[in-house]
């Protein structure tokens, strides 16, 4: 059985492995996809426990994102689950089953959002409570970031691609058990 704790006593661990390989962010309600990503915020906003993610609309998941209004952040332990986390970020879900290239599986979702990643050691379900597109705000962003995250040459779809960021209301923050 899994834990359900309030989402502060979990995000601290969280933050540091954003900066050590990543974190899960998992989509699709019928077709589970798991995606590394290295960007992730949380906090509270309009009182409201939050979890920030941002996607580009190149990517697979954004369609999943937009098509079921959810999504699931899942945190490997420290040093766990690298090559996942480098096959899950080069690949899409478009072209392959990366559950089944990874032999990943999955928990069942505690709170009405998206299955978790079975192996992970916390996990964070979230539905869409606003999103933001980033395609009209670039020009407010600082140079250096533009120029290094968004640079037409080497971003799909001609325009840099910018990301959609999307605010989750926290459904359910949860550790899964020990072994």
């Amino acid at each position: 059985m899994t834990s359900i704790l309030a989402y502060e006593e979990l995000i601290g661990s969280c933050a540091l492995q954003l900066s050590k390989g990543g974190v899960f962010l998992m989509t699709g309600l019928a077709e589970k996809n798991p995606m590394t990503i290295g960007w992730c915020q949380w906090g509270r906003i309009w009182n409201i426990p939050i979890c920030t993610v941002l996607v580009r609309p190149s990517r697979h998941s954004h369609r999943l994102i937009e098509r079921d209004g959810l999504f699931t952040v899942s945190v490997p332990g420290e040093g766990a689950m690298k090559k996942e986390l480098g096959y899950c970020g080069t690949h899409s879900g478009r072209d392959v089953n990366k559950l089944i290239e990874c032999n990943l599986a999955t928990i069942p979702a505690q709170a009405g959002g998206i299955d978790a990643l079975l192996g992970c050691s916390i996990h964070f379900e979230c539905r869409v409570l606003f999103k933001l597109e980033m395609a009209g705000n670039l020009p407010l962003l600082a140079g250096e970031q533009r120029a290094q995250f968004y640079t037409v040459e080497e971003q799909a779809g001609g325009d840099g691609d910018p990301h959609t960021v999307y605010y989750g209301r926290i459904l359910a923050a949860y550790k899964e058990p020990e072994a």
